[in-house]
């Protein structure tokens, strides 16, 4: 191990990183917004990609429909609930054990396929909480709808 160590400090090819959560007050600030892992901090859940995604349709459809101060309210009020339920579906401490036990227990799991669709299947629980999706075409069709009896 302490020759490792020693090639390791003087490695230029190797990346090593903490596993970090950060939490955030507010996901926007003027004009810029997060969306997905940046505004959840919500990584190594294996929910990322539909946190992006379903923030992407949230925000897009909230700025179709007002200015993007009001945009960017209502997609935050909108994606707290979907975030809190996700919340918990972080594995970082899962992937990178900080003990031997932990790592040995790691990779037993990831040699047996049984224990890797039950690992699986409990993310998609985790991950699949109950969250309606706002309808923003309805939304749309309604405000047209609106605006074309008031004239």
């Amino acid at each position: 191990m302490p020759e490792i160590l020693a090639k390791l400090a003087r490695s230029k090819d190797v990346y090593v990183d903490a596993i970090a959560q950060v939490a955030i007050e507010r996901f926007s600030k003027g004009r810029i917004v997060l969306l997905g892992d940046a505004a959840a901090a919500n990584t190594l859940g294996g929910v990322g990609t539909g946190l992006a995604l379903v923030g992407a349709y949230v925000l897009a459809g909230e700025l179709s429909q007002a200015d993007h101060r009001t945009a960017f309210e209502r997609y935050e009020k909108t994606m707290r609930p979907f975030i809190k339920a996700a919340d918990g579906n972080n594995a970082g401490p899962f992937l990178a054990p900080r003990t031997r036990k932990g790592l040995w227990l790691r990779n037993q799991l990831f040699k047996r396929s049984f224990l890797l669709r039950s690992m699986a299947k409990m993310g998609e629980k985790m991950a699949g909480g109950h969250f309606e999706l706002p309808d923003y075409a309805s939304l749309s069709r309604s405000a047209s709808t609106d605006a074309s009896r008031s004239r």
